[in-house]
């Protein structure tokens, strides 16, 4: 199995996730809204829940 390796870009307004192998190439990305709600307690687990989707 080739292995996979995940970027994260964590911005305020944005978080934006690709996975990549290890040559560089993308071999998918996404993005999704950055919830700093309830003092921001909802990004690590959107994070989680965007990954695992």
């Amino acid at each position: 199995m080739a292995k996979k390796l995940i970027g994260i870009d964590l911005g305020g307004t944005t978080t934006k996730f690709a996975f990549i192998d290890t040559k560089g190439n993308i071999l998918a990305k996404w993005r999704i809204p950055t919830d700093i709600s309830e003092h921001g307690s909802h990004i690590v687990p959107n994070m989680i829940k965007s990954i695992s989707d």
